[in-house]
């Protein structure tokens, strides 16, 4: 998803206006959802930023990899398939 500056909640009401609200969002998100999601570990929006670029002098690009609370909610999810 690219947002713009400035606009509170935009990635989840988006995500919510298509249908796909974020896990673990206790505004927008889907209670049943979430609370099924809690047994599976999830303690918190299931929202991250992989990346951010911006331009000054050049595109610069930082990176983060994806925390461990949210791999563990993914494992337990697949354990349980």
């Amino acid at each position: 998803i690219k947002i713009e500056t400035g606009r509170m909640h935009q990635i989840r009401v988006h995500a919510l206006s298509i249908g796909q609200p974020v896990c673990g969002d206790t505004k927008y998100g889907d209670k049943e959802v979430n609370k099924r999601l809690r047994e599976y570990g999830l303690k918190r929006m299931f929202l991250h930023s992989k990346n951010i670029s911006f331009f000054y002098k050049g595109k610069h690009t930082i990176e983060a990899p994806q925390p461990d609370d949210l791999t563990l909610v993914i494992d337990n999810l697949k354990n349980d398939l």
